[in-house]
């Protein structure tokens, strides 16, 4: 007699999802390659060795390029600038993506946002931090305010752009930055889950 145990499968994630076994202090990454072949060969050779900003980014070789995993967007949008510098027009970006972390259920990154800008945009940065899922931690409002929150990493992308457009008119006041600060459960329903 032949007893087979079955188990129910996990559903697995979109082929599209990077998934974060290896270091998870990065939770976005971005991949570059070339259709050049002699760009191609510089890319892999150059970029074996130290970042241009070691603490915020790592940069791999794989097979068919480079894949520079990053701490923040701006991290990630520093290293492609100073690529697409090197390299010019035969580089190919592919689109940022957001590193979940293995786990049943999946894990998603939580981003801690903090922003300084003159407070008649407050309310502004509030009402688009809350549309990305976010949530305000904390508020000091002066004639400049510090908003302090928290939203998925998914919904955080462009978040610099949309950033520049808000504050446009005092964009040299002002200052934007985004770190990680958890991994979430994805079935959890929100930050206050974990």
């Amino acid at each position: 007699m032949t007893v087979t145990l079955l188990t129910p499968r996990r559903p697995r994630p979109a082929p599209s999802a990077a998934r974060t076994s290896m270091h998870p202090e990065y939770p976005i990454a971005q991949a570059f390659h070339s259709d050049d072949p002699v760009t191609q060969r510089q890319l892999m050779q150059r970029f074996r060795h130290p970042v241009i900003e070691p603490a915020q980014a790592l940069v791999q070789t794989e097979c068919n390029g480079l894949r520079v995993l990053a701490r923040s967007e701006s991290a990630l949008n520093r290293v492609g600038v100073t690529l697409r510098r090197r390299f010019g027009p035969t580089l190919v970006a592919g689109p940022p993506e957001v590193r979940y972390g293995d786990g049943d259920p999946m894990l998603e990154p939580y981003m801690t946002v903090l922003v300084h800008a003159p407070a008649v945009h407050l309310a502004r940065v509030v009402n688009d931090l809350l549309a990305r899922r976010g949530r305000v931690t904390r508020v000091v409002e002066r004639s400049m305010f510090v908003l302090e929150g928290e939203a998925p990493l998914a919904l955080l992308l462009g978040y610099y752009d949309g950033a520049d457009d808000m504050l446009a008119e005092d964009r040299k006041r002002s200052h934007v930055a985004t770190w990680l600060s958890r991994y979430v459960p994805i079935d959890g329903g929100g930050p206050e889950a974990a």
